[in-house]
């Protein structure tokens, strides 16, 4: 698996597992049952017994593996689940929130939520201090100052740090996903979704049937919600729109992906597949069977499904259309 800045490479010997690095160093012997990936510098491992723990960078051990489930580190901080009890220990390996929560979040913004004895569901800050709690079905993950709620018998709202609510819950809301480094999040409202700021207020005043993410400060999205089979001629209507919520282009397109590196795949009319730009000009003419996001300025594109090669952002060919096989392209190897 290919972990933050680093290349690591999973080892097998009949059912167990271990860990080199770049440069073929046995970093975790193979004597595990399962190992994950390393996030902030910890590996969850699970031994022979079943238990799970942690390892550092060099393959010590950190956190004796003793719990029956562990959560990659958020933060500085883990989840542990022991006697069917959730707790968080710091990056040490301290115990900071014994195992008393039924459910519990990661964290994001010195918060993560948690679900307590008695049906109480709220925020906790890596001290185990509660927040704020009350009356919620559904909790999520800050971002941008801001949290998505459910609110038992009145619906979705949005909350601040402090449990002041942004948005006050209503049964309109159906699903409020989460605020991006624009501050902006998609809120669906009735059958359609609408743009909403941190302060509350809404963006625009179009309504959206279907939408991507923000990616590179462009999203794409339908007016209508699709219908049958999402390249279908009826479903011609993806559009690119800005931070503003305005259409960056009049065009319309049969298929479109989200941004990576400055460019989005996308269908033209006679099915192949090219790239846009973010003004949603042509970058590269539609001519492939396949195509691939950009990554590390690379894409591999396809002519055939056996005759592949790779294209940079500009659309120079890198390496021959030619090829039956290449793999996606991460970290300068393909």
């Amino acid at each position: 698996p290919y972990s933050e800045e680093q290349l690591y490479l999973l080892l097998r010997y009949r059912p167990l597992y271990g860990m080199l690095d770049s440069v073929g160093q046995v970093v975790v012997p193979v004597t595990y049952l399962r190992v994950g990936t390393y996030q902030e510098d910890r590996l969850a491992v699970q031994d022979t017994l079943g238990r799970w723990g942690f390892l550092g960078r060099s393959g010590e051990m950190v956190v004796a593996c003793a719990y029956q489930k562990v959560r990659a580190y958020r933060e500085g901080m883990a989840a542990y689940c022991s006697k069917y009890r959730w707790g968080y220990c710091d990056h040490a390996g301290e115990v900071v929130t014994k195992a008393e929560y039924i459910r519990c979040g990661d964290f994001s913004e010195g918060k993560a939520w948690v679900q307590m004895a008695g049906n109480r569901r709220g925020y906790v800050n890596k001290q185990g201090v509660v927040l704020f709690d009350g009356r919620y079905s559904i909790l999520t993950d800050f971002h941008q100052g801001r949290a998505g709620v459910k609110v038992s018998g009145k619906g979705w709202g949005i909350v601040d740090p402090t449990g002041a609510y942004i948005l006050a819950p209503s049964k309109r809301y159906k699903k409020i996903l989460p605020f991006n480094k624009h501050g902006l999040a998609f809120v669906k409202v009735g059958k359609k979704y609408r743009l909403i700021n941190r302060a509350g207020d809404w963006v625009g005043k179009r309504r959206y049937g279907t939408i991507r993410p923000y990616s590179e400060g462009i999203a794409v999205v339908r007016y209508q919600r699709l219908q049958g089979f999402h390249i279908g001629p009826r479903n011609r209507k993806w559009v690119l729109i800005d931070t503003a919520g305005e259409a960056v282009t009049k065009e319309q397109f049969r298929y479109v992906r989200s941004f990576k590196e400055g460019r989005a795949c996308f269908r033209g009319d006679d099915g192949r597949f090219g790239y846009l730009d973010r003004q949603g000009a042509v970058a590269i003419a539609p001519q492939y069977l396949k195509a691939t996001d950009f990554e590390d300025n690379r894409a591999v594109v396809f002519q055939r499904y056996d005759q592949s090669g790779v294209l940079d952002t500009a659309g120079r060919v890198i390496l021959e259309v030619a090829y039956n096989r290449i793999e996606d392209h991460r970290h300068g190897y393909a």
